[in-house]
């Protein structure tokens, strides 16, 4: 089935995009090795992915489950100042 309009190219470079910036960061860290250039590929095709699945989950319990959302704080405790 074809679909009008550009989507490949688009896809192509959100691919390439995706790869410069993950390369970018990693090279900030001196971390530019071809190793690593070849699992930022295979992330965008498996952990990447995930997103779909946390997007789809957030959107039911959101909009369809309609359930309450709670911010827990987390417990602070005040630490005594150590006496000299």
């Amino acid at each position: 089935m074809s679909l009008p309009g550009p989507y490949t190219y688009v896809w192509g470079m959100a691919f390439v995009l995706f790869i410069a910036e993950i390369m970018l960061a990693v090279s900030f860290d001196g971390e530019d090795k071809f190793k690593n250039f070849l699992i930022i590929i295979l992330m965008y095709f498996t952990y990447c992915q995930l997103w779909i699945y946390i997007v789809l989950k957030a959107v039911y319990i959101e909009y369809i489950k309609k359930e309450d959302r709670k911010w827990d704080k987390t417990v602070r405790f005040e630490r005594k100042k150590e006496q000299k």
